[in-house]
């Protein structure tokens, strides 16, 4: 019994420090609303130097009138897959995705996963996370990149899951002075 106890203790510890709990950012942009919840993603900035880190922040919310429940692994880079889209001319008709860098392959690896955590977000609710994108994904090339997270949720009152989608944050990447 002590081992269990201790073992949840160490979890909601863990979940606590993956994820703080934020006030309402009426500026913040959000992507569209499903089953009661949205999700946001922003930076500090527009514009990052060539090897500057990007760091950005993944706002999960609760929209609803009652507790909804969040399933995490506590590993953002896993609860919140990002696709990260290159620059590319406007006539261009398509963008290629940013290739994972070596420490990304590693760290979206799903075997990752020691445990997936269920817990209900209140009414009005926030979660916020934090991510080093320039870790992860490849972003040397001088331009304006978009970037969406996504992450799986319950639906409400019945089986299955959705995918919920965040708004569409741009960035730019300067190019690196010889």
């Amino acid at each position: 019994m002590t081992k269990n106890v201790v073992s949840v203790a160490g979890t909601f510890l863990a979940l606590h420090l993956y994820c703080m709990s934020q006030s309402h950012d009426g500026n913040r942009a959000w992507g569209p609303e499903i089953e009661g919840f949205r999700l946001s993603i922003q930076t500090t900035k527009p514009s990052f130097a060539c090897n500057e880190p990007i760091n950005v922040s993944i706002t999960f919310k609760n929209t609803g009138s009652t507790a909804g429940d969040i399933v995490t692994r506590q590993i953002p880079e896993i609860d919140y897959p990002a696709i990260v889209l290159l620059p590319s001319a406007s006539w261009i008709p398509f963008r290629q995705r940013a290739p994972l860098t070596d420490e990304g392959r590693k760290r979206t690896d799903r075997k990752r996963i020691f445990s997936v955590v269920n817990f209900p977000l209140p009414a009005d609710g926030e979660r916020s996370c934090d991510l080093e994108l320039g870790r992860i994904y490849d972003m040397r090339w001088p331009g304006e990149y978009s970037v969406t997270v996504s992450t799986e949720i319950l639906n409400r009152g019945r089986k299955g899951n959705q995918m919920l989608t965040s708004n569409a944050l741009r960035i730019e990447v300067r190019a690196c002075k010889p």
